[in-house]
């Protein structure tokens, strides 16, 4: 479970990369040096410092959304399962919801640090999954919206929407 949990983590992080360079770093280098041609000299340390803030695997803004994207997604699959047994179980809820959010944050933390935060696990992963270069680059997309759409039917099925 814990490898396959981080190459969960891993593929989130390197889809993100991605996007950032489609959507993010080239449009905005196009504009800026078309704008500011004297940044022109200095675009290869951009580029680098760029990649240095936005993919590092230690402090870098994509593997700190990779780890909120992995939180969210665990925090609904476990929302989902309660929502499943308060349901079964026919559990009166009313002013105890906020135990039940409490125990849903604390169990994904709980996972998610176990599987991944712990002594930097994920960071021997990824370097296994690099030399690994799979082209399992949909498998996140996949997860992260099976996982949303899991939710919303739960939703649904357990207590409605009653609009």
């Amino acid at each position: 479970m814990e490898r396959i949990w981080n190459y969960l983590f891993y593929s989130t992080w390197n889809l993100q990369i991605n996007l950032g360079e489609i959507l993010i770093q080239k449009p905005i280098h196009f504009i800026m040096l078309n704008l500011f041609p004297f940044l022109r000299k200095n675009k290869q340390k951009g580029v680098k410092d760029y990649k240095r803030v936005m993919n590092n695997k230690d402090y870098g803004f994509n593997i700190g959304f990779a780890f909120g994207f992995m939180f969210l997604s665990t925090m609904i699959i476990y929302s989902s399962i309660c929502l499943y047994l308060v349901k079964l179980l026919n559990i009166e809820v009313g002013d105890t919801i906020y135990y039940y959010f409490i125990v849903v944050v604390a169990l994904s933390y709980i996972t998610n640090y176990l599987f991944l935060y712990r002594s930097d696990i994920y960071k021997k992963y990824f370097d296994e999954f690099d030399k690994e270069n799979s082209k399992l680059n949909y498998l996140p997309v996949v997860f992260h919206t099976g996982v949303v759409i899991f939710g919303i039917l739960s939703i649904h099925w357990t207590i409605g929407f009653n609009l």
